[in-house]
């Protein structure tokens, strides 16, 4: 009623630095790309907009966009770094493991 939607509202920029780790999986579920990364900033996150956007710096964004195409842009993100004992766990369940 009041212009906001069921949309999280986080200031990322509070994290700057911070190492985070993103995973998306691609429609058939048989690929993960698993992301790990440092936040760098926030998009202006109270436009009343259906959206959260972090921004952060990977290793190679190039090689980023080359996983992305399989997997779409919506991450699921935790705090830290954990794309090891994820990738374990998707080669546990067969998954091709795209890591970026």
């Amino acid at each position: 009623m009041d212009g906001w939607g069921t949309t999280l509202r986080y200031d990322f920029a509070q994290d700057i630095g911070e190492t985070v780790t993103l995973i998306n999986m691609s429609p058939d579920m048989k690929k993960i790309m698993i992301v790990t990364g440092k936040i760098t900033g926030c998009d202006n996150y109270l436009v009343p907009e259906c959206k959260l956007a972090m921004r952060f710096k990977v290793a190679d964004a190039n090689h980023f966009h080359e996983c992305q195409k399989w997997v779409g842009h919506h991450f699921s993100m935790v705090y830290g770094d954990y794309a090891q004992q994820i990738a374990a766990v998707a080669a546990d369940y067969g998954m091709e493991v795209l890591q970026a």
